[in-house]
Parts: structure tokens; C-alpha cells; sequence
């Protein structure tokens, strides 16, 4: 693993906590967000990225993530709209070597079933 342990993390009250991960990779300074929730007296602890993409229409989206020479850098990913209240974590399709290195992201709404 290159990260160093991630130390002190609180899961004492609801909500989110940004925890910075070390060492700094090819000058990139990485996050991990400690999401912190109570469910029916169940508490609920997601580890997960930074980055987040919401679909809040009533149509599903596509998403692609393109390089500066505008060529695809990752497969398309289908985002449909979640219901009130729910989770639908999707994976981008990206490696450590391609993640946020100057890519741009591009949606668009789409129809499909």
C-alpha cells in the first residue's frame, strides 16, 4: 500500500470528516472522506472517495472522463437517478496512474431503460 495508516478517525458523531493521505503521490495530495451516519440505531461508517457525483434530475446521465487531447480516458459510466435517501456508489473506470491528472469530465442525459 503507498499510504501511510490513517490514524484517529472519529466515528463519534454523524457526518463527514476529510482525512488527508500521506505521503503526497507525485505531488498530489489525496483525500479520504469518513462518512458517519445513524440508521435505526444502527450506525452506519463509509469510507469513501472525495470526489462524489449526484445525478439530482429526473433522467439518467452518462459520464466520461476525457484527457487534454480530448480523447476518452476511461469507459462511460450510466448514472441513473437515485431515489430520495439512497447510496448508488458507481465506479469511474479510472487507475491510480489516470485518477484527476488533468482529465476533464463531461455528462450528458441520456435515455436508456
Amino acid at each position: 500500500m503507498p499510504w501511510e495508516r490513517v490514524r484517529n478517525v472519529s466515528v463519534d458523531r454523524e457526518g463527514d470528516s476529510s482525512y488527508t493521505l500521506k505521503p503526497r503521490m507525485k505531488e498530489v495530495l489525496h483525500r479520504v472522506i469518513c462518512d458517519v451516519k445513524l440508521k435505526d440505531n444502527v450506525k452506519i461508517v463509509t469510507f469513501r472517495s472525495a470526489f462524489q457525483i449526484e445525478n439530482m434530475t429526473h433522467l439518467p446521465m452518462e459520464l466520461v472522463m476525457i484527457d487534454a487531447n480530448n480523447k476518452q480516458a476511461a469507459p462511460v459510466c450510466k448514472i441513473r437517478q437515485c431515489l430520495l435517501d439512497t447510496d448508488m456508489p458507481q465506479h469511474l473506470g479510472l487507475t491510480r496512474s489516470t485518477a484527476f491528472n488533468g482529465l476533464k469530465l463531461l455528462a450528458r442525459v441520456t435515455h436508456y431503460p
